[in-house]
């Protein structure tokens, strides 16, 4: 028998119709983090995180103008959203965004349900600019994942590249990451910003036979100049003074405030007196 073909196109339609994504009036917020990370986990989403304060004037802003402009919901379809309030809310919430150096209000992060940071946006932005600003960390997510995958390849372009993602979204040790796992491998660029990264590293951490150790390879190895010299005899005299080498620390620092051409005079003064003061128990 013959099927009539309107009938058929209209079947056609309404069947493609019924199996779209259902659209959205609004961002759909997430309550607590455990269900966040789930729903992140099971559809392979990332999580937006808008971490704000109830005193923050352009929280609210963001609340007012941005999250209801339509691009912007659109776009969180592909997202699965909550709100942090850092000061306010639970352990959960707050230990889950704590790796990520939030130092501002509004912070809206882009982390995927394992935890891994993709993105993040600092401070108002309108709703198509923060639309478009979504929409280009949706699509960076495959690229660093990529680079994910090359760096553990041993490629160390990927890698290098991967670092630059990791210090432009403000994830240090993610970056520290990569840097001791090239330098594992023997496959770390002689370049003095990679071994100070390292250095300030192991002085965070208390390590300072190994803080001590880099910054001599930086000044003996690399030759460094400019601020890049500054940062090395700075972070060396520091990390002596802290690991019992007083004396020696402080013949390092005064000699560097003898040197004529010496840039830095004022700073290796500062850090001197600095020093000499925490040794006396005077903290000005």
């Amino acid at each position: 028998m013959l099927r009539n073909p309107i009938l058929i196109a209209l079947s056609v339609f309404f069947f493609t119709a019924t199996c779209k994504e259902p659209q959205i009036s609004e961002i759909q917020w997430k309550d607590s983090i455990e269900d966040a990370v789930a729903l992140a986990l099971k559809e392979d989403k990332m999580i937006m995180i808008d971490v704000y304060t109830d005193w923050c004037t352009w929280c609210k802003e963001l609340d007012e103008k941005t999250y209801v402009h339509p691009d912007v919901i659109k776009e969180s379809a592909s997202l699965v959203s909550i709100k942090i309030n850092p000061e306010t809310d639970g352990v959960e919430k707050t230990e889950f965004i704590a790796p990520f150096s939030v130092t501002g209000y509004p912070t809206i992060l882009f982390v995927s349900g394992e935890g891994r940071l993709y993105g993040r946006i600092g401070g108002f932005a309108e709703g198509p600019e923060f639309a478009t600003r979504m929409t280009a960390i949706l699509e960076n997510k495959d690229k660093i994942d990529d680079l994910i995958s090359r760096h553990g390849s041993g490629d160390v372009e990927a890698s290098l590249e991967l670092l630059e993602n990791y210090e432009t979204l403000g994830v240090k040790q993610d970056a520290i990451n990569v840097i001791l796992d090239l330098k594992a491998k023997g496959l770390l660029p002689a370049e003095p910003d990679y071994y100070i990264s390292l250095g300030y590293y192991y002085f965070d951490k208390e390590n300072y036979t190994d803080a001590i150790s880099n910054f001599d390879y930086i000044f003996t190895d690399l030759k460094p100049l400019g601020e890049t010299y500054f940062h090395t005899v700075y972070m060396k005299g520091y990390s002596m003074f802290l690991s019992g080498e007083k004396a020696s620390a402080l013949k390092l620092l005064n000699d560097q405030v003898k040197l004529e051409e010496n840039e830095f005079k004022s700073q290796f003064s500062d850090l001197i007196a600095f020093l000499k003061n925490a040794e006396s128990g005077v903290v000005e």
